[in-house]
Parts: structure tokens; sequence; C-alpha cells
């Protein structure tokens, strides 16, 4: 069954997720204290991720961090909503403030933890690097974990809270 989409709801997330629930940080470098002037990735884990489950996003990115300290981050939609609303202008928008984003980094390798981001970056921004941070981590548990959030989405709200449990015990044993 094909749900009908809700246009006015894709783009206020979107907004929202571009607005005030948007962050670029250039991380430091712990010997020094002060910002890396360049990174050589970024992290960006995609604005469903972040709402939906933060605490996995904080874990993937201190993997990420652990394995390459000048991983930036990056928080904010990618432009799918906009994509989805049949509204190129605003998906063009977001992704030069996200090109835009990513040269200020010192154009760094994307790791993305949403397979709908990385899909949006390909298709859209090709200057970009992109890998998916279970290939870059080389752990498919993430991916899995990523994808199990994500199809959370449009279950009833009983499905949801046992997933949660289940999900929360999973990232216990995990991370």
């Amino acid at each position: 069954m094909i749900k009908n989409i809700n246009k006015e709801h894709l783009l206020r997330d979107l907004l929202f997720a571009n607005d005030e629930a948007s962050l670029t940080l250039k991380p430091y470098n712990e010997e020094t204290w002060e910002e890396y002037a360049k990174c050589a990735f970024a992290f960006f884990p995609g604005c469903r991720l972040g709402a939906l489950e933060p605490e996995f996003v904080l874990r993937v990115y201190d993997k990420l961090l652990a394995k390459n300290p000048d991983t930036a981050v990056i928080l904010r939609c990618c432009g799918f909503g906009a994509d989805l609303a049949d509204e190129p202008a605003l998906r063009d928008e977001v992704l030069d403030t996200i090109k835009s984003e990513w040269e200020s980094l010192g154009r760094p390798e994307i790791i993305t933890a949403c397979d709908t981001c990385k899909i949006m970056f390909i298709e859209y921004l090709p200057e970009l690097t992109v890998t998916s941070a279970a290939d870059f981590l080389n752990d498919p548990v993430i991916g899995g974990l990523a994808k199990h959030i994500l199809e959370d989405y449009d279950i009833s709200q009983e499905e949801k809270t046992a997933n949660r449990l289940e999900l929360k015990e999973t990232l216990k044993e995990f991370f």
C-alpha cells in the first residue's frame, strides 16, 4: 500500500532540520586544542537518524573519531524531503548549503549513516566522495542498526516501543 505524502510535514521537518536543529562542527586536535583547519572526513548521519535515535548517532560518531580524530560532523537534512515533495529549488538550495559547508571543512570524504543521504549526494553532488559508516568502519552491524531505526518510521506505537527496547539493548551490547 502506498501512503499519501504529506508535503507540508516533509517540508516543515526539512526546514527544522536545516535551521534550528542543524550544526556543522570541526573537531579539536587533542594535542593542541585547536580546531582542525581542514578535516579529512565529515560524518553526515542524516536528519531522521538524529531525530529518531540520537544516541546511535553519537556512538557512531565516537567510533569515527576514535579511528580518525579529524572527522567533522554535519547535522542537517540532505534535501530528500524537498525532492520527494517535488520542490527542486528548495532541494538545490539545501544541497548548495551542504556543498558550501563541505568546502569550508576542506572538502572531506563524507561518511553517511543514512542510505537515502548517500543516494542524494551521489545523484546531486557527484563531486563529493561518499561512503557509508558501515563500510568505512568495516562494521555491517552499524548499517543494520541504521536500517532498523529508519524502518521503524511507519509502524504502530506498540511496535515502536518494543523495537526501541530491543534496540537499546542491542546498542548497549554493540557499543
